[in-house]
């Protein structure tokens, strides 16, 4: 009975072998895989959450352009008359948003027209928003791809599809249907809400779906959609990371270069050592040396001094370019404010500043 839970060295070290190899694919498929997995999720909802951020940023800058050149309007000086004001509305350049004139408002019930009121109107060519103050209305056009386009980032989605009421109001693929049944996406914003990551076959392509639901005002709830190719997704699930590939290509060198201490091990008392087992085991030992210092340098971030040199770079990029954009944003209002110091003098612009300085 003995004898049968007895190994001899050789196959002591086959069961060592295979016990390591089943250790790192145990590993790599319930520990690595399932936290990359999760990981890769949560930044792609993360760009989603970040798109809900954008639009309601735009919408709120849109309204605070509004709400400027109502009170402008409203305030008739004589440099910025009513007549000015409108042409300016009419002239300005249509390619990010158009603006429409301002018109006067009758009263109506519930409607006082001391209030600022601001109503959004969505549909499948372009998404308007209004607003109302003082007995007045301006407005602001958008198309659905001036919109929405510059804010969905390209680099973390391959495709994006904009929905309301289950219709598609704008898609960045000509993805060949027209309406999304939303019981198959996540319909509320449930923490409980399961199974948000979806599969669908778009064009003979297989696509993983994320969704997430934004409310412009009562009536208008989207979803957007954003599509990544199952393929892609598959890939960036299991990939390595770059320092754990070079970790196991480090332990692949290592065990290579250990091979001559191996045969060593292995020798049994019929084997005689020649002066080429002593060369390989001399030149291993410099080899496997240096392969430990190299290894202890790259992986011993734990132990270095300091702060993290990736936290220094960054840091030094923030500052670089908050100066910059101080030194630009002075550059501009010093030109600025001696345009308007000319304008008001009633000179000549050309006569007194040279571009070049700015």
């Amino acid at each position: 009975m003995s004898k049968l839970f007895t190994f001899s060295r050789n196959q002591g070290v086959v069961m060592v072998t295979l016990l390591f190899v089943l250790l790192l694919g145990g590993i790599y498929f319930f520990l690595y895989i399932p936290n990359n997995q999760r990981n890769l999720e949560e930044q792609r909802f993360r760009c989603l959450q970040n798109v809900e951020v954008n639009i309601h940023a735009k919408i709120d800058n849109s309204v605070a352009l509004l709400n400027n050149l109502l009170i402008t309007w409203q305030k008739n000086d004589s440099q910025y008359n009513q007549k000015r004001l409108a042409q300016y509305i009419k002239n300005y350049p249509q390619q990010n948003f158009t603006l429409l004139p301002i018109k006067a408002v009758e009263k109506t019930a519930g409607n006082d027209l001391g209030d600022s009121t601001c109503n959004i109107d969505l549909n499948k060519k372009e998404l308007i928003i209004y607003l109302k103050k003082n007995g007045n209305q301006i407005g602001l056009k958008y198309s659905i791809s001036q919109f929405i386009d510059p804010l969905l980032p390209r680099d973390i989605y391959n495709e994006y599809i904009l929905l309301k009421s289950s219709k598609i109001v704008y898609q960045t693929f000509p993805s060949g249907i027209t309406n999304i049944t939303t019981d198959s996406l996540k319909t509320d914003k449930s923490a409980f809400a399961g199974g948000q990551v979806k599969n669908i076959e778009l064009s003979g392509t297989q696509y993983k779906l994320f969704s997430q639901q934004l409310s412009l005002n009562a009536d208008s709830v989207l979803t957007i959609t954003g599509l990544l190719k199952d393929q892609n997704y598959q890939h960036e699930k299991s990939r390595l990371q770059e320092n754990v590939v070079l970790l196991l290509l480090i332990l692949a060198i290592a065990t290579i270069l250990a091979l001559p201490w191996i045969k060593l091990y292995q020798m049994g008392n019929k084997d005689r050592l020649t002066v080429t087992d002593g060369l390989f085991s001399f030149a291993v030992s410099m080899l496997l040396m240096s392969i430990l210092f190299f290894a202890f340098f790259k992986y011993n971030v734990l132990l270095r001094p300091g702060e993290n040199l990736s936290r220094k770079i960054g840091i030094n990029l923030a500052k670089q370019l908050e100066t910059g954009f101080k030194s630009e944003t002075n550059a501009a209002y010093k030109l600025l404010t001696r345009l308007d110091q000319i304008r008001t003098n009633n000179k000549n612009a050309s006569a007194f500043i040279n571009f070049s300085d700015y």
